[in-house]
Order: structure tokens, then C-alpha cells, then sequence
């Protein structure tokens, strides 16, 4: 499998701005073997706010909450959205901090399934 997994938070627009284009890759190459696995990065909603705030955005991706020994295995990330990628055999290919587009993601996944 090709796994993303992406923190965010409900307070941050660009994780909210991005969750389309996570969305339609997810949707695109689910089917292949890609997952999407969204972290709650949010310490000020309930996991029941975080996924009724997914749910109405149309997200259909794994949501969980992060914990900070997840975050610290990923090195802290500050910035939120922060994405990672990792290919069929565990590596990581992309890191995004701030956010990424469809067109970014969907270069990045189709290539790992070609």
C-alpha cells in the first residue's frame, strides 16, 4: 500500500482548504492500495467534533486522533497541514508542510503506481 498520513487541526484553514484534494486522490487510487489517514492534531475539539467537522466536508478517509508520541515519531511536526507519504515498501517519498494540492498529491501517488 502507498499510505499518507496527514495532520490537522478544525481550527486551520489550510488543512480545511486541502481536504477536497485529499478527498479525490483518496478516491482515485483507493482502489490501487492508497490510504489516507488523518491525524487530529486538535486539542480543541472532541474526537466526535473532529469527525462530524470530516463527515461535513465530505472526508471518508480514516480520522483519528493524534497523540503526541505519534507526533514525536514524525519529528514534532509544527506546522499544520503536515502530510507524509510513503511508498509500497515503507519509504518516504514526499513530505508537505502547509499544505498540497491535488495536482502535487496525485503526481506523487500515480507515480508510485505506475
Amino acid at each position: 500500500k502507498v499510505v499518507m498520513v496527514n495532520f490537522w487541526a478544525t481550527w486551520c484553514g489550510p488543512c480545511v482548504h486541502e481536504m477536497p484534494a485529499l478527498e479525490a486522490v483518496y478516491n482515485r487510487h483507493r482502489a490501487d492500495g492508497f490510504v489516507v489517514l488523518g491525524l487530529v492534531a486538535d486539542g480543541r475539539s472532541t474526537d466526535a467534533m473532529a469527525a462530524e467537522f470530516a463527515k461535513q466536508r465530505g472526508v471518508t478517509y480514516p480520522i483519528v486522533r493524534s497523540t503526541s508520541a505519534l507526533e514525536a515519531l514524525f519529528g514534532q511536526p509544527d506546522l499544520l497541514p503536515t502530510s507524509f507519504i510513503y511508498d509500497q515498501s515503507g519509504f518516504l517519498r514526499a513530505k508537505w508542510a502547509s499544505g498540497v494540492s491535488e495536482d502535487q498529491l496525485e503526481s506523487e501517488v500515480g507515480g508510485l503506481f505506475k
